[in-house]
């Protein structure tokens, strides 16, 4: 009987994170490969998270924004201020509240409303 090798290539998905680093430089973060459900890392502290890299090695990788999103003030007041409709006034109280000026459970966390 002859020695017989074999030997084969597998390459498992994977998806990695686009950052940005504090001078705007990107730098590519490597996820753990995984046969199903692979995860993207946690980006590290200091670095903005903008897009996921999913490669499953079919073809070109598909780049999904999923960077940090920042809410405009416009959609934080939406949010906060539901104006008239809603049982609440946007306008300031006579105490300089806005609305009830009751403070709102962030989960944990307090808001007081006359900021808004």
């Amino acid at each position: 009987m002859k020695p017989c090798f074999l030997t084969y290539n597998s390459r498992i998905p994977r998806k990695d994170l686009i950052c940005f680093n504090v001078n705007g430089i990107p730098e590519i973060i490597k996820g753990i490969s995984a046969r199903k459900g692979a995860l993207p890392p946690k980006a590290p502290e200091g670095l903005l998270k903008v897009a996921e890299i999913h490669n499953t090695w079919d073809g070109t990788p598909t780049i999904v924004n999923s960077g940090t999103k920042v809410a405009t003030y416009e959609e934080i007041r939406a949010y906060f201020c539901t104006g008239a409709e809603g049982g609440r006034s946007a306008e300031p109280d006579a105490d300089g509240t806005v609305g009830s000026g009751q403070r709102r459970d962030l989960g944990g966390r307090h808001l007081h409303r006359q900021f808004f």
